[in-house]
């Protein structure tokens, strides 16, 4: 949470991820509050007009710039190596020199010259709030034969780490599922002691 806008705490998040999944135990975290980034790009048409171009050459040209190419598996004995090209653009910033068109003199009319390209989340539902604030949340989970009360000591440790270096943007923990691990292993210990001495009560009755 904190007074920052719905970007910001996404790349917080994605760090935060990326520290969690970095410590020993933590394999699995979702991450929930903010939609599917997508691009933008907002062609001008006076820009077009001005260089001469039309919507379907921008297209074509961001189309064959923006690849993902795999290009087949190589064997070689024990290890198969696949060979993928990509230049595929995540970003807005990625997208901005891809090249449209030469022009006859020799220079280059690029994507930023005939549009604007920006990054924008999709407006879809899925949006998560604390109160009256919009949230990004990290659910951290135990899979398998992973310790939830280990996992959620460091990751309760990390939240008070990020929140003693950083100002205006904080980690709030909503529930703590180690909780109810906790109380229920302090009554199976306060059950068992409880057995062990009505057992030895009843041995000291029946058997003298």
């Amino acid at each position: 949470t904190g007074a920052i806008n719905l970007q910001a705490k996404k790349d917080y998040a994605d760090e935060i991820e990326k520290d969690l999944l970095n410590v020993k135990g933590i394999s699995d975290i979702i991450v929930s509050g903010a939609p599917k980034q997508e691009i933008e790009i907002s062609v001008s048409e006076s820009q077009l007009q001005a260089y001469g171009l039309t919507f379907g050459q921008v297209a074509s040209a961001v189309q064959a710039a923006n690849l993902e190419t795999f290009g087949g598996e190589i064997k070689t004995g024990s290890r198969n190596i696949n060979v993928k090209a990509n230049d595929k653009g995540y970003f807005a910033k990625d997208l901005r020199n891809i090249i449209v068109r030469a022009t006859p003199d020799g220079g280059v009319i690029y994507l930023k010259d005939v549009a604007e390209i920006k990054d924008q989340f999709k407006d879809v539902a899925g949006k998560r709030y604390l109160g009256q604030e919009e949230t990004i949340v990290l659910n951290v989970f135990a899979m398998g034969d992973e310790n939830i009360l280990t996992n959620a000591e460091a990751t309760l440790s990390y939240a008070d780490k990020f929140n003693a270096a950083h100002d205006g943007v904080s980690l709030t923990v909503v529930e703590d599922g180690s909780e109810t691990v906790q109380e229920n292993i302090a009554t199976m210990t306060s059950n068992g002691f409880a057995g062990f001495v009505l057992v030895l009560l009843v041995l000291a009755l029946f058997l003298d």
